[in-house]
Parts: C-alpha cells; structure tokens; sequence
C-alpha cells in the first residue's frame, strides 16, 4: 500500500514492507508436525527463516492482511468494513448468535435450512455448511454457533430428511447439483431474510463426511463459488457395495483459494467385524488433503471418532455405527469449532495471522498438524 502525505508543498511516497517473521509451536501436543503457519508476511515463495526447519508456503501476503492466495478475497478490514473477531478461536466469541429455521415451502428456497447471524452489527463473511450422510443439520448447533459468534453468518441446508433411511436418498452428485443451487440461492437472497448486513461475495464451503465430498464436488464443477473450503473428516466413498460412485479425489484438485481438512484419528476403525469404518482408509481426509493445492492446513483429532464433533444427543441412531472416543466430547466440537474458525477468519475476514491458531498448544485436544 503506498500512503501519500502532504509536506511543505511536496508530496513523498512512501512505501510499507513487511519482513519476513515465520513462528513455529512447539510442545503443543502435536505430533509429527510440518509446521509452516504465516504470520502476515510479505514471502516470494521462499524463506530463508530455518527456524525448527519450517518453511514458509504462504505467499504474497502484505501487512494489511490482503493476500493473492484468496482470489476474489476483498477482506481488508479497514477498508470492507469486514467484521474480525480477536477472540480466543477454541472458544465462543463475544457476539450473540440469533438462529433461525426456514423451510423451502416459504422462501423458494432449493430445501430447508437453519440460519445462524450475530445478532450485533457489523458485516460478516458467510459459510455454507454440509451435514454428513443421513445426519441432520442442527445436530451441528455447537460447531455452528461457535462459529457465528467470530462473526460469520453460517448456513446450514438440510439437504433430505435425516431419517436414518438410505434408500431414497440423493446420491453424492446428485447432491451436490442441490447444494450448488442452494448456494446460489443463497448468494441471491441471504441479505433479504436477515437484518445483519452479510457478504456473499466472502463465502466459504465446509462439509463434514459425505458432505465433504459433496463440496469438494460443487467446487470442481464451479471453483468460483467460494473462496475458501473445508472438510470435517470428508469420505469420498462410493455408495457403498452397489453403489458404483465415483470418487471426487482424481488427481489434485485445481483450487486456488485455501483448504482445510479435519480428520478424526478413530474414523478408520470399525465397531465390529461385520460393519465397515465410517471414514476408511484410502477414502477419508488423508486423500483430501493430498490432493489440495497450497494453501492447505491438515489436522487429525487424536482419539476422537467420526461423529464425536455432534451435539450430545439423546437420540442418535445412526451415531452407534462409528467408532467413538471416550473423550469429552464438547472438547472435539470445541477443536473442530476452533479450526474452522481460525481457518474463515483467515480465508474470509481477512485476518491470515488467525493461520498459525490452527496449531496452537493451547487446542482443547491433542491432534497432529501438517500444513502446505
């Protein structure tokens, strides 16, 4: 940025660089780290900071928290009057959320959806959010809240009815083609049913099992459509045995704009010999993550399972099909909650130093980090 002032009759430019200040974490329960997080820096795709062997990926990012890496990213707070939250990501933000349910019967909307907005003023980027195979998309309240509260209007559709049924269901592409026209509804007609003022224009994508396949679907068919995406422990299954879907994963994915991939280290294990793991080997974050162009952020919640991250529910009876940590369970929704949140305030708000949150030592759960 070049700032002009007015001395003696004279104008001078001035011009502002940033140096390059790369910070690593350490004992911070992480294992096998590849620790490689910006902290707003001006970088030419290399580093000549060796400290702890990291290296920095991240490029072209200036000291007004603008970057290239975030195409069609207009996140400079001082200018967009972009909402950043400086609150602690692992816990809730100091807004208060409003959540509110439409049905598509009365907006025209594609399906039923769930709004959560702060209910302060402000302008707030927004996240469309994918509910897994057969589950419902409020049982996701704790992660969805959390998240509002850091100031972001997240949307969540409730793509069929989640009644623990598969027959009859859509199949993982013919979802996709539904969330793509949500989303575009939602860009048309998201500022007409809140009274907060939010930006679709800053729009992030995050999906939790199928529901990250169903994203990473939408976003190879139209890369435009968001500026960010995320996956919560993403299965890129096939339907099962007579299923016959294909993959999503084939071949690295072309996205410039960053990704993040959240894994649960129980999600490959089965509950008993005759059923099969709910995110298996081969078809789960690891080939996500693989195929994600930098930027990219991996995490894997140790001792946590598939569904760990929900809402304590009463009832839940497709939950007894995966693998479960005996860990406390608000602490998983607490991390998962914590990831995305430092993960949008830096691909949306604008915020990239919220980055190096992402492997911070103080995260409720123990985890391994790697990032690109």
């Amino acid at each position: 940025m070049y700032r002009l002032f007015f001395l003696l009759g004279l104008f001078f430019s001035l011009s502002l660089t940033a140096c390059d200040d790369t910070e690593t974490c350490s004992d911070c329960n992480i294992n096998n780290m590849n620790n490689s997080t910006n902290n707003n820096t001006s970088t030419n795709n290399s580093s000549n900071n060796a400290i702890n062997n990291q290296t920095n990926n991240t490029t072209n990012n200036t000291t007004n928290n603008m970057t290239n890496n975030t195409t069609n990213n207009t996140t400079n707070n001082t200018t967009s009057g972009v909402y950043v939250s400086d609150s602690d990501i692992w816990n809730e933000g100091e807004l208060t959320v409003t959540v509110e349910s439409f049905t598509a019967e009365v907006t025209g909307s594609p399906v039923d959806f769930t709004l959560y907005v702060p209910s302060d003023g402000g302008i707030y980027p927004t996240v469309i959010f994918q509910h897994g195979f057969l589950l419902d998309a409020t049982w996701f309240s704790g992660i969805l809240t959390h998240i509002a509260s850091h100031g972001f209007a997240v949307v969540a559709p409730q793509m069929y009815s989640a009644d623990s049924n598969p027959l009859g269901k859509p199949n993982a592409a013919e979802e996709a083609i539904t969330a793509g026209e949500f989303r575009d509804w939602i860009v048309e007609n998201l500022q007409d049913i809140t009274s907060c003022d939010v930006s679709t224009e800053l729009l992030g994508i995050a999906g939790h099992s199928r529901g990250g396949k169903v994203t990473w679907l939408l976003l190879s068919d139209c890369p435009d459509c968001a500026q960010a995406v995320a996956g919560i422990d993403p299965v890129d299954g096939t339907g099962g045995p007579l299923g016959g879907e294909e993959r999503v994963v084939d071949g690295p994915f072309d996205f410039d704009f960053p990704s993040l991939v959240i894994g649960a280290e129980l999600s490959t294990e089965s509950v008993n010999m005759f059923s099969s793991a709910c995110a298996p080997e081969g078809d789960n974050h690891v080939q996500f993550y693989e195929a994600s162009a930098s930027v990219a952020f991996h995490v894997l919640a140790l001792e946590y399972g598939h569904l760990d991250m929900l809402d304590d529910l009463e009832s839940c009876t497709i939950c007894s099909t995966c693998v479960s940590g005996e860990g406390d369970h608000s602490l998983m929704r607490k991390f998962v909650a914590g990831e995305l949140v430092g993960f949008f305030r830096g691909s949306l708000s604008g915020d990239e130093s919220s980055w190096e949150n992402l492997s911070t030592e103080d995260a409720p759960i123990s985890f391994e980090y790697e990032d690109k």
